[in-house]
C-alpha cells in the first residue's frame, strides 16, 4: 500500500478528536493527517508533471518538487 492510499486509509478512520501518533514528527490530529495526505497528492502531481516533460532523474530532482508543499511550510 502506497502512503496516499494509507492516508487516506487512516482518515476514513480518524476521528476530529483522534489523536495521531506517526513513526517520527510530532503527535497531530486529523487535520494534521489531511494536512500530509494532501501533500504527498501535490507532491505526486509535481513529479508526475516533471515525467510527462520528460525530465531525468537528476532533472527532476534538481526541480525539487517537494519545495512548495512541505508541511508548516520547512523546506527539506
Amino acid at each position: 500500500m502506497g502512503a496516499i492510499r494509507a492516508a487516506e486509509q487512516n482518515l476514513t478512520v480518524v476521528t476530529d478528536r483522534a489523536i495521531v501518533i506517526p513513526g517520527h514528527g510530532p503527535i497531530g490530529n486529523k487535520a494534521g493527517l489531511v494536512e500530509f495526505r494532501d501533500m504527498l497528492v501535490a507532491i505526486r502531481g509535481n513529479v508526475a508533471k516533471l515525467k510527462k516533460q520528460g525530465k531525468s532523474l537528476t532533472d527532476t530532482i534538481a526541480a525539487k518538487p517537494t519545495s512548495a508543499t512541505t508541511p508548516n511550510g520547512v523546506n527539506s
